[in-house]
């Protein structure tokens, strides 16, 4: 295993006669030591002298994401796309290069791409785990909640002790919750994806979990405070209809046989809302409707 030494080996071969096949395993070998640098030169001279060398092509379009994943460059996802899609004229549908393509495509912010993609992958096999994740990740960064909490929950199934697929269930979980006006349940269950997450790798979803509990906390105080406001509102609308049928009573006088019918329908209309008709009779006082014959008509 000294593949240091078979770098070596590879490289003085090259220099006395190039060769797919020797700059090939010269890219294996650089891979193999961590220098992803060299392994991509000698894969894409490779791949460029030999196209059809398909096993140079995957490695190929492989290490340009491996870079691209720590130096975030966009330069290596095209490189990993435009190898993918090479291979892929050669053999179509092959679930390998779609692989590559699917994830190259969402380091190029090509979300739709990406979905249909990785959707062609799990049409061919249902069970790969990393495509539907990859998915679930494209529906997250497309901001489609619904479907992204759906495909997630599905991969925390296959994939139940990957901190970071319960990572992002709850990432997906928060903001769906804040699209439904800060749905508790679903702050909620994207908490408890982040404790998941939490006990899978310690530390690794702390803040978020800080985070979506101040949401939780603010929802229930928001949902408290509509709730309060929805009874105001209802109480106020009940007490405008009862207003005019007091102001009727009065018109017609109480005093008078057909002023006294109307004064027990009032009350009788209105035995459901003894709350409201407490305030009612406070209000209209100045009508000269009495307290007392409020109270002999409510009996009544």
């Amino acid at each position: 295993k000294d593949y240091a030494g078979a770098l070596g080996f590879y490289e003085k071969l090259l220099s006395v006669e190039k060769s797919s096949n020797t700059a090939y395993m010269a890219g294996v070998c650089a891979g193999l030591i961590n220098d992803t640098d060299e392994a991509i030169r000698y894969l894409t001279m490779a791949f460029s002298m030999n196209p059809k060398n398909k096993d140079a092509g995957y490695r190929l379009g492989k290490a340009p994401l491996t870079r691209a994943r720590v130096k975030k460059s966009k330069a290596d996802y095209n490189q990993a796309a435009a190898v993918a899609s090479s291979l892929l004229k050669q053999k179509p549908n092959e679930i390998k290069y779609l692989k590559i393509l699917g994830d190259a495509q969402i380091g190029q912010q090509k979300f739709d791409q990406a979905i249909a993609t990785l959707k062609k992958v799990l049409a061919a096999d249902p069970k790969d785990c990393y495509a539907r994740h990859n998915l679930g990740r494209s529906y997250n960064f497309k901001k489609d909640w619904t479907h992204s909490v759906k495909t997630l929950t599905d991969v925390t199934r296959c994939l139940p002790k990957s901190y970071q697929a319960w990572r992002d269930l709850g990432w997906a979980y928060e903001n769906l919750g804040k699209s439904k006006n800060n749905n508790l349940d679903d702050f909620s269950a994207g908490k408890a994806a982040y404790q998941r997450a939490n006990s899978l790798k310690r530390g690794i979803a702390a803040r978020d979990m800080e985070r979506i509990a101040a949401l939780a906390t603010n929802a229930e105080i928001t949902s408290e405070e509509n709730t309060e406001a929805t009874q105001v509102a209802a109480y106020k609308a009940e007490k405008r209809k009862l207003l005019p049928l007091v102001k009727l009573a009065e018109v017609k006088r109480a005093d008078t046989p057909i002023g006294g019918k109307i004064v027990t329908s009032v009350f009788a209309t209105v035995s459901n809302h003894s709350s409201v008709m407490m305030d009612v009779t406070v209000e209209v006082s100045f009508y000269n409707v009495s307290k007392q014959r409020i109270k002999s008509s409510e009996a009544t």
